[in-house]
């Protein structure tokens, strides 16, 4: 609902520039037709004409601001409806204990039997590496999506995207919840114990940066999306943390 609201606050925004582009426009073509009949004093001809680029030089930049305004409107709606298409699948998985019944293979790595064993307790050779980030692993149609995220990524800031944290097995979730407790899941129900969550950095892991604000319209394009609980206001804000939803 808040990006239903942010998305048509925009257009409303949009509609009033044009509005006044429209009364801009109109004063150009009156001083435009009073040169041409001649009805303005030859002293002020050339006062009139320097008004006429400086309203034409504003209409321009007005339209380009429009268009721009229009453009990523457009950009966060998509990405709102993919979002919610992916948390929604998401809750789906959940709902079945966090294993979906579909793999899908990511470059020379197929993915094995990930949906047998129980979370955190994914052997790696049933996991995928990323191939920017072999250290990295992720349940096979998560690593699928991620990497057709990260060349778009790549294509928009130059490098991959950061990663600080990908599959966690179960001894390494006890761990982070006795030394960080407020921050980890109770072990044994962490998305990254199941290969479908990952910890960014890179600029991702703060609120308000270009990285973060890509990463929000784009990753639900790939099956990637930030969770509410994780976002800006929610329960526990971690702006570098990404789910997997299909």
């Amino acid at each position: 609902d808040v990006l239903t609201h942010t998305v048509k606050k925009e257009s409303l925004n949009i509609t009033v520039t044009d509005v006044t582009l429209t009364g801009v426009n109109q004063i150009a073509t009156v001083d435009e037709a009073a040169l041409v009949t001649g009805s303005t004093p030859a002293s002020t001809a050339e006062t009139a004409v320097s008004r006429h680029r400086a309203t034409l030089a504003q209409l321009e930049t007005a339209v380009a601001r429009t268009t721009d305004k229009a453009r990523s409107a457009r950009d966060r709606l998509t990405g709102a409806r993919a979002s919610l298409a992916a948390q929604r699948r998401a809750a789906r998985s959940v709902a079945r204990g966090g294993r979906p019944p579909a793999l899908g293979p990511v470059g020379r790595c197929p993915g094995g039997p990930a949906t047998a064993y129980p979370n955190g307790r994914i052997p790696l050779d049933s996991l995928c590496p990323l191939s920017f980030a072999p250290r990295e692993h992720l349940r096979a149609d998560a690593a699928h999506g991620f990497e057709q995220l990260a060349r778009a990524y790549s294509r928009q800031f130059g490098p991959a995207p950061c990663i600080t944290d990908s599959y966690r097995p179960l001894s390494v979730q006890v761990t982070l919840s006795m030394t960080k407790p407020r921050l980890a899941a109770r072990p044994g129900t962490s998305n990254h114990g199941w290969g479908t969550a990952l910890d960014l950095c890179g600029g991702i892991e703060s609120f308000g940066t270009a990285e973060h604000t890509w990463m929000l319209v784009h990753a639900p394009l790939y099956g990637w999306f930030h969770p509410a609980w994780a976002q800006q206001g929610g329960s526990k804000p971690e702006a570098w943390h990404f789910e997997y939803g299909g």
